[in-house]
Parts: structure tokens; sequence; C-alpha cells
């Protein structure tokens, strides 16, 4: 693989994971805005069983959080090796 072809596949790699790192922080700011939402409103009205549906649906999108995590690591990651090839180029 040349040179050129090689900078040019990381840079679509580079491209598509920031792309989809985006996306889920659109996905989890979305998220958040609408447990807010209904958190508010369940104080506000004195709604347990809105309180507990929070509750329940916080501890459900936890793993959500966790996948946000490991894109962010892994974009860090392809972020510095992007720097370095194009330090050596």
């Amino acid at each position: 693989m040349e040179a050129s072809d090689f900078n040019e596949h990381i840079s679509r790699r580079f491209n598509k994971d920031i792309e989809d790192l985006r996306n889920a922080v659109l996905s989890m700011g979305g998220l958040v805005e609408a447990q807010l939402s209904r958190a508010i409103a369940a104080v506000v009205f004195r709604d347990l069983q809105t309180h507990l549906a929070v509750a329940a649906d916080d501890r459900r999108d936890g793993p959500g959080q966790l996948r946000f995590h490991q894109a962010t690591h892994r974009q860090h990651r392809v972020t510095e090796i992007f720097d370095v090839l194009v330090e050596s180029t």
C-alpha cells in the first residue's frame, strides 16, 4: 500500500470515527434532555410513578454511557496515530 493510499485510508477512518462520535453526543444529549424534563415534571407534580420510571430509565441507559466513553477513547487513540503519521510524512 502506497503512503498516500494509507494516509487517505486513515483520513477516511478518522472522519467516520468523528461522525460516529458526533452522532453519539447528539443522541446522548437528546436522552439527557428528555430525562431531565421528565424528572422535573415528576418533582413539580409530585408524581412517584414518573420518578420511578425516570430512575429505571437512568439505570437502563448506563450501557449507552459506557459505549460513548469507549468511542471517545478510541477516537483519542486514532487522533494520536494520525498525528504521528502526519509528522512522519
